[in-house]
Parts: C-alpha cells; sequence; structure tokens
C-alpha cells in the first residue's frame, strides 16, 4: 500500500466497506483460498474454518460476522507474527465499523506514549497510512514488522475510527516489575488489582504457562513478577474497552490470545470491572499437526474446552519449536533478569 492514499479514494474505499459490510454473506477468506500468507499447513483440513466453541460445530462467516455485530465488546485474538491473522481481523473490521457505527479500536501494540503524536498525526494528515509507522516508531517497538499490520491501520484510517492504546508504558511495565500493582498509574485499574490479588488457581497456571513458554530461561524468581505485569496489561485493556464502549458504539480489542481467553484474560477484567455490555472473543489460530478437530485446540491453552467464543484457523507461519526459534533472545531476557521491555508476557 502507498505511503500516502488519496482522500477520494480512501472515501470511496470507506463508502464501499459499509457497502459490503452491510452484505452479511461476505466472504472475507474461503478455506480454498490461495492467497494465505503463511506457509505451513495450508493444506490441513481444518485452514479457513470458523468453530463454534458452544456449540461444538462449524459455522460460516457470515454466521460469525452476525454473532459478532450483536455484541458491543468484541475481541479479537491473533499470533502476532501471523499476516492471516491481521487480514483477517482487517476484514472484520471493515464489516463492523463504518460511517453509522462509531467504534474505537484498543490495540495491544499501542500504548499511551505514543497517542498524542499520533492523534496530531491523523488531525493533520487524515488520511495518511503510511506515515503511521514513523510516527509510532514501529520499527523500534519489537512487534512484528509493519506491514503485517498495516491493514489493520488501513481500515481504522478509512473508517476514520478511534485508535485507544491498550498497552502499559514500558516505564510502567518496569515499575510493576519492581514495585508490583501499586506502581499501576490508573488509578480503577490499581484498587481492582489491590482488591482482587490472584487466585491459588491463576496463580499456579500462569506460572505454568510462563515457565513453559520461555522454555526453561525464566527463572522462578521473576515469575511473580511477570504474572502482576500479565494481570495488570489484562486488566488495563478492560479498563480501556469499558471506556471505549461507554463513549462508542462498539469497542474492538486487538490483542493476543492469551489476553483475549474467556477464563483468565481481558473478558474476565471486564465482567469483574461491572461491565455488562454484550461481549465476543473470536481467535484466530494456527492449525496443527496432528490436531484435526477443533476441540483438539483446547490442550494447547492447558484448558478443559477452547477459552475463546469463536476460532478461526489459519494456516501457521512455520512449525519450528519456538524454544529453538527465539533461544537466543530466551538467553538474553535470562541474563538480564526481567522481562522483555515491550511487557510482552505468555501469549
Amino acid at each position: 500500500m502507498a505511503a500516502r492514499l488519496h482522500r477520494s479514494f480512501l472515501l470511496a474505499l470507506a463508502l464501499y466497506a459499509a457497502a459490503v459490510g452491510a452484505a452479511v454473506g461476505e466472504t472475507l477468506v474461503r478455506a480454498e483460498d490461495k492467497s494465505w500468507v503463511s506457509e505451513a499447513g495450508r493444506d490441513h483440513q481444518l485452514v479457513g474454518q470458523i468453530f463454534d466453541v458452544g456449540a461444538n460445530a462449524v459455522i460460516d462467516e457470515s454466521a460469525l460476522i452476525r454473532q459478532i455485530r450483536r455484541a458491543k465488546l468484541v475481541l479479537l485474538g491473533e499470533k502476532h507474527d501471523n499476516a492471516d491473522h491481521h487480514r483477517l481481523q482487517a476484514g472484520i473490521l471493515r464489516q463492523i465499523a463504518g460511517p453509522d457505527v462509531r467504534a474505537t479500536v484498543v490495540m495491544e501494540m499501542i500504548n499511551p506514549d505514543q497517542l498524542p503524536a499520533l492523534r496530531a498525526h491523523r488531525r493533520r494528515l487524515v488520511n495518511d497510512v503510511g506515515g503511521l509507522r514513523a510516527i509510532l516508531d514501529w520499527d523500534r517497538t519489537g512487534w512484528p514488522k509493519w506491514q503485517i499490520y498495516e491493514p489493520i491501520f488501513a481500515v481504522t484510517v478509512a473508517g476514520q475510527l478511534v485508535i485507544a492504546a491498550g498497552n502499559l508504558t514500558r516505564a510502567e511495565i518496569r515499575k510493576i516489575g519492581r514495585e508490583g500493582y501499586p506502581a499501576i498509574s490508573n488509578e480503577r485499574v490499581r484498587r481492582h488489582l489491590m482488591a482482587h490479588p490472584v487466585t491459588p488457581t491463576d496463580r499456579e497456571a500462569l506460572s505454568k504457562l510462563i515457565l513453559a513458554s520461555h522454555c526453561g530461561h525464566a527463572s522462578e524468581a521473576i515469575v511473580p513478577r511477570m504474572i502482576a505485569i500479565q494481570r495488570s496489561r489484562d486488566a488495563t485493556m478492560a479498563q480501556a474497552l469499558i471506556v471505549a464502549a461507554q463513549q462508542q458504539d462498539r469497542a474492538v480489542l486487538i490483542a493476543g490470545t492469551g489476553h483475549t481467553r474467556t477464563d483468565r484474560g481481558v473478558p474476565r477484567f471486564v465482567r469483574a470491572m461491572g461491565a455488562t455490555d454484550a461481549m465476543i472473543s473470536v481467535a484466530f489460530m494456527e492449525v496443527r499437526p496432528g490436531r484435526e478437530r477443533g476441540a483438539d485446540y483446547a490442550a494447547v491453552y492447558d484448558a478443559a474446552e477452547l477459552p475463546f467464543d469463536f476460532v478461526w484457523f489459519t494456516p501457521a507461519v512455520d512449525y519450528q519449536d519456538p524454544c529453538k526459534k527465539f533461544r537466543k533472545v530466551l538467553e538474553k531476557m535470562k541474563k538480564k533478569g526481567h522481562a522483555p521491555a515491550k511487557g510482552k508476557t505468555a501469549k
């Protein structure tokens, strides 16, 4: 996509998006579509299928969009480096937001330090998409490459959607790691977490997840710090969604699936903080060899059933062992003795 898009083109794009969004039967990406970006497992029987967890059944895209349109809070969980997940997220955004539906997109990838420059840029250059890369200093954030996230930003620009910060600042993440919940700047989030400490069940589950995801390179000593950071980020995203829903017709969260899981992620914090809006969690999930049914993927999340309302299966970026793939990064983190600077914890 060109760095700068002509205003008339974007207006046409917005109108087109609204029009096709009204046609519930539109297909975003068909299972047989050869335009998948990720390559591993393209021939897997689940690729392109949407699994309704509650019904234990496969549904089509039009049924999913109908379900999403009934919700005020929409959580779209991703694997950060999978470009297909962002393409599908952008497609859903096009269908559920438009001129008649005011929406805020809360993004895990954005922190409060980035908002002033982002808002000023959007006021000054309303239709600029490519320029957001520099404004956000994206290449220095540590998130996957800009090109795979650009479709989401393009939809927010075309639809004039509000972008809200879902993350904490780096400084606040470090401070929480040292001092715990009293270091949280958001008063409501701080009060909630201090009044509702982690339960023994959640502590055990989160500890297991953190140690497993760090492949033996995380010491036991940093686990409580990382649990505090994970819960602080979940609660912060939940609060951002609640505020957005009070101001807009719909609030959408773009975040890793570890945050969008319904059993102990953002959805549970949303409910614990008193929000009663209709909410739906959709996870985009990579297929894996040997797992041929939707229900088979519950074990990936160490759960009795998948902790999402719906799961949309895609090819995988690769089938490399993540412990080998990220060995150098994990070893570096272990030497430093702290969580990654960007604050990403177990997904």
